[in-house]
């Protein structure tokens, strides 16, 4: 993490040697211009300091915060992007979409072993739906309010202590599980015995 005047800029690594940079456009930056080799190497090097590195790609996103109102329409279920969308800043929309694919994959399953299609559908629907709403989508939302729209200020002092507090294995962790979502679990499915 690094405080810049204007922006967001943040690495998050993946291996040795290998980060996601994530930073927001400046107030003088177009996409264009912020994928330039130029303004690249400004926040490469304001993250780790000069040298030599290797872009494997670079590109531009916009924010987003949607949900489908429905994950189930008769036979028709939604699953990944078709039913959701969120901001990259928790780093769980691809987890989001394998936990979907996951849920709905066992549910079909055992419906073609005589299980009850409609209850297992429902409870797809209900699961999966809720928990992007409850959990995804109010911690990105929450991490890109603050890193997009906090006063410059707090902004500042939110970085100093998130660099602090993740240099904690047991923050770490919690992160870890949380942004792999390994703690998903749906208490009130309507699968559940009452």
């Amino acid at each position: 993490l690094a405080a810049v005047p204007d922006a967001v800029l943040a690495g998050i690594r993946f291996a040795t040697g290998e980060w996601r940079i994530i930073a927001s456009l400046r107030s003088h930056e177009t996409e264009e211009s912020a994928l330039s080799e130029a303004s690249l190497d400004s926040r490469v090097q304001t993250l780790f300091g000069a040298g030599a590195y290797e872009r494997v790609w670079a590109n531009t996103f916009h924010i987003h915060n949607r949900c489908s109102p429905k994950f189930r329409k008769g036979r028709a279920v939604l699953a990944g992007d078709a039913a959701h969308l969120n901001s990259p800043a928790g780093g769980q929309g691809m987890n989001t979409c394998i936990h979907d694919a996951h849920n709905l994959a066992w549910k079909l399953a055992r419906a073609l072993e005589g299980g009850n299609i409609d209850a297992l559908l429902d409870s797809y629907e209900q699961e999966r739906r809720g928990s992007f709403l409850s959990t995804v989508s109010r911690f990105t939302d929450l991490l890109t309010r603050i890193g997009l729209t906090s006063p410059q200020w707090l902004r500042a002092i939110l970085i100093r202590l998130m660099a602090v507090a993740v240099r904690f294995r047991a923050v770490q962790a919690m992160f870890a599980l949380r942004a792999g979502m390994l703690t998903t679990r749906y208490p009130e499915s309507v699968l559940l015995p009452p």
